[in-house]
């Protein structure tokens, strides 16, 4: 110890000047308020953003500076050998000079970051542990890498031996090395994940340099080529151990599976019920969260591909629930996604890829048998066949359809519901195309409002629920019309939460807060009216019919209770009998699926009954209601509360 202090406050006295520089860059701090330009902003912050900005670049400007020389250039002169021929070890050589340097680089960073302290010692108490490890990786971490990598860098550059040829190949391997274990949870948006793996990767390195450089000390001495060749074999040796050991714990973080999860949103249940979209997170595994496609009855379950790159956008399904449909953000090209399928009715479904690239944020329209996918851009609306990814038909749409939303409700023929620009922008426009003909025709025109309208079709995409705003603040009107030319089919007497049945009646909610919900009844054709009460609300809403003619009501009791109290009831239409479902829940699917494009959200009640039986609880797990025995069956997630 005492020969490494010797060492130490030999190169600390050599290189005393690095303070009188740091000193000055202080002064440079201190009269920043006072430079033309920085008025707008209050001199406590003009300091504080220059010190802190000034003392790293300092000490990385002297970490570098200092490594490139403290053993390099005496080397180079053959001055290194006044120490060898000391009974000094190479241990005390090696660690009195590095930590000379290091400490050099410490204080420089700490005599600038004075204003910053200073300006800001009540918020440093209250900094946080993420906070405070981001300031350490900064101020710590980055200048002892630079100056050890640099001292690595002298070594070999003043040697140029033909260990230059493993340097090289070490270097690509571990850069290779190190995307591909920090890469995969780019992907995932783990941005804890990133800066844990990231910092122990820097750590490790770290630990590579210092260790590789003091054995190439300690072997190679003042032999400089000997010493090259230690320090690469060491150097690249455990820095690809390190690498080798981050990939495990980094695949472990990735690698956990539904049965693992405790909190878990779902992002779609596909509509006969079978397959649940989640997302979702696990214990000890940070801020990783996976998505996955998992049966509602099973333990099968399939990872889905998930880029940050892009708008998170759930599968799209066809309307028997056989087929679901996702894009894959293609790397390197842009905005532009690649599509891909699955086979829901396989025992076990796998991604298929499609050569099909499409921008992000289009949206798929998918027959309904699955068998064909539709695909809206640029004014084209192209239609392929799924397996064989042969263009069915391509068809130029007129400018008013360019934006639209795409409803795929037969094997041959699609409709659009357009809302156009201009002097048309009040008013909504429904086309049908023929894939035979490959012909669009207009078949109705809706006028206002100005606002985009709610629209709602029902199952055979007859007939459609077509609500305007008549103002911010009131309740929606709402009328019937025939979903395919517009025509008035009659108006609804009131607003609210509406919706279709599967045997062709409508099912309004109707009341307005802390006043009794009322649920009306109506024929097909309204003349046969019936009401039932299902209590006073807060907020109410209904949801999807989870058995044939019965209908789930949601109700919000209380607003301060946001998910304790709410309460999902199955109401029987007919009897206007009440069942409890669940309390303190809320449904992962809301009864119909959202068909999304350019000319609104169309809302089409397509879905099976088994699809409104995914509920989601406050401790984040997935359960499903069996209406047999009323129970709560947990299929994956929860944490404890």
């Amino acid at each position: 110890m005492k020969h490494t202090m010797a060492v130490f406050w030999r190169e600390i006295t050599a290189r005393r000047d690095l303070l009188f520089l740091a000193v000055a860059v202080l002064v440079i701090v201190l009269m920043m308020p006072f430079v033309p330009g920085t008025g707008n902003y209050s001199p406590s912050e003009v300091r504080g953003v220059v010190s802190q900005v000034l003392a790293l670049l300092l000490g990385c400007g002297v970490a570098i500076g200092l490594g490139l020389s403290v053993f390099g250039a005496d080397l180079s002169a053959g001055r290194l050998g006044f120490f060898f021929a000391r009974p000094i070890s190479a241990r005390a050589i090696w660690v009195g000079r590095i930590l000379a340097v290091l400490v050099l680089a410490l204080v420089c960073e700490f005599v600038v970051l004075v204003p910053a302290m200073v300006e800001n010692i009540g918020r440093l108490i209250d900094f946080s542990a993420k906070t405070w490890c981001a300031f350490v990786c900064a101020f710590v971490l980055l200048p002892t890498i630079l100056c050890l990598a640099s001292h690595a860098l002298s070594v070999m550059n003043r040697a140029r031996s033909v260990w230059l040829l493993l340097d090289l190949g070490g270097a690509v391997a571990i850069g290779v090395g190190a995307w591909l274990v920090i890469g995969p949870l780019y992907g995932l948006g783990a941005v804890l994940a990133i800066f844990v793996v990231g910092s122990l990767l820097a750590i490790a390195i770290a630990g590579a340099l210092g260790v590789a450089g003091f054995a190439g000390l300690a072997l190679g001495r003042t032999d400089l080529r000997r010493m090259h060749g230690a320090m690469s074999l060491v150097l690249w040796s455990l820095s690809g151990a390190a690498v080798i050991g981050l990939a495990f714990y980094g695949g472990w973080l990735r690698g956990f599976g539904p049965s693992e999860m405790d909190e878990v949103d779902v992002f779609s249940v596909a509509p006969d019920g079978e397959w649940i979209e989640v997302w979702g997170t696990a214990p000890r595994h940070l801020d990783v969260r996976r998505r996955v496609l998992m049966s509602s009855n099973d333990d099968r379950y399939l990872a889905l591909p998930v880029s940050w790159n892009e708008s998170s956008m759930e599968l799209a399904y066809s309307a028997d629930g056989g087929t679901a449909v996702g894009f894959n953000h293609v790397s390197g090209s842009g905005n532009f996604s690649s599509l891909w399928w699955l086979d829901l009715t396989a025992d076990q479904p796998v991604i298929m890829e499609s050569l099909l690239v499409v921008p992000q944020r289009t949206v798929p329209g998918l027959s309904p048998d699955g068998s064909r996918v539709a695909l809206l851009e640029d004014g084209t609306l192209s239609v392929y066949d799924l397996v064989s990814e042969q263009l069915v038909a391509a068809i130029r749409l007129p400018a008013p359809y360019r934006k639209a939303t795409v409803l795929f409700h037969e094997h041959d023929r699609l409709r659009l519901f357009a809302r156009p620009g201009g002097d048309e922008a009040l008013m909504t426009l429904i086309a049908e195309v023929d894939l035979e003909s490959k012909k669009l025709d207009e078949t109705g025109r809706i006028e206002g409002p100005g606002d985009p309208p709610w629209m709602a079709v029902d199952s055979s995409a007859t007939r459609m629920i077509f609500c305007v705003w008549e103002d911010r603040a009131a309740a929606s009107r709402c009328s019937v019309q025939d979903a395919r030319d517009g025509s008035l089919i009659r108006e609804l007497d009131h607003g609210g939460s509406v919706r279709f049945l599967e045997d062709g009646r409508l099912v309004s909610l109707t009341g307005s807060k802390t006043i009794e919900r009322r649920l009306i009844v109506e024929s097909a054709d309204g003349l046969t009216r019936t009401e039932h009460s299902v209590g006073e609300a807060e907020i109410a809403g209904l949801g999807g019919e989870a058995l044939p003619g019965q209908i789930v009501v949601y109700r919000l009791l209380n607003l301060e209770e946001r998910f304790q109290g709410r309460r999902y009831d199955l109401v029987d239409v007919d009897s206007g009998a009440v069942r409890t479902i669940a309390e303190g829940m809320r449904q992962a699917n809301s009864g119909m699926r959202r068909v999304w494009g350019g000319g609104g959200t169309v809302l089409w009640f397509a879905d099976s009954p088994e699809s409104n039986w995914i509920f989601t609880d406050r401790t984040g797990a997935v359960v499903r209601w069996d209406p047999e025995t009323g129970e709560l069956v947990h299929v994956v997630g929860g944490r404890s509360p």
